[in-house]
């Protein structure tokens, strides 16, 4: 859990797959998360395979 606090907090400062993404606004406002971010927190890279949001992948990245 520390680690992905500690990943979370570095995308908020360091280039993140939320830069420049359509649904940005979407995902803060809705408490939204896609696959390519979970990666993200996971392992700190970046790739753009699926930006497509949704609920529950909120949940199974922030553990709600």
């Amino acid at each position: 859990m520390a680690t992905q606090n500690a990943a979370l907090a570095e995308a908020l400062v360091i280039k993140s797959p939320c830069d420049g993404c359509a649904h940005y606004f979407k995902c803060a406002e809705q408490k939204l998360a896609c696959s390519d971010f979970g990666f993200f927190v996971r392992t700190g890279r970046i790739i753009e395979q699926d930006r497509i949001p949704s609920e529950k992948r909120f949940r199974l990245v922030f553990h709600k």
